[in-house]
């Protein structure tokens, strides 16, 4: 991305995903979660000058980020449905009353896994004006 190189997202899905019993990407441990979350961190960058802001928080997120923190990668803090308080004290503010300050300033990785959870923070995004690559990423 940082050489101006376009991604984009197909709004299709694969009806059938035919898959052998054998395949490396189900049996070798290079295709472990672990091994592919670390992958998807090594190229990743801070975009200068932007905060990063996670959208959804827990256990499930906190392993995902974890080879980014490894990469030191500071979060700043992250955007809920409904305010909880952290351990870390980083701040979680909520979804629809304050993202609006944040476009521009800072890169919010969304990773919610859930589709329609990813369909409803996708039109909440979209009806900000929020940019897919410039100011947020779906992340896996």
């Amino acid at each position: 991305m940082n050489k101006g190189v376009r991604f984009a997202k197909i709004n299709e899905y694969l009806p059938v995903w035919n898959d052998w019993e054998g395949i490396l990407s189900r049996n070798h441990r290079a295709y472990a979660k672990r091994a592919f979350r670390e992958a998807t961190a090594d190229p990743f960058f801070a975009p200068a000058g932007k905060e990063i802001w996670v959208c959804r928080y827990g256990q499930t997120v906190e392993r995902r980020l974890a080879p980014f923190r490894k990469k030191g990668l500071e979060i700043s803090g992250y955007l809920a449905l409904k305010k909880e308080e952290r351990e870390d004290k980083l701040p979680v503010r909520i979804l629809e009353e304050k993202v609006g300050n944040l476009k521009g300033k800072a890169m919010i990785l969304v990773m919610v896994g859930n589709l329609l959870g990813k369909k409803w923070i996708q039109d909440f995004l979209d009806r900000h004006s929020f940019k897919e690559g410039e100011d947020y990423l779906w992340m896996v």
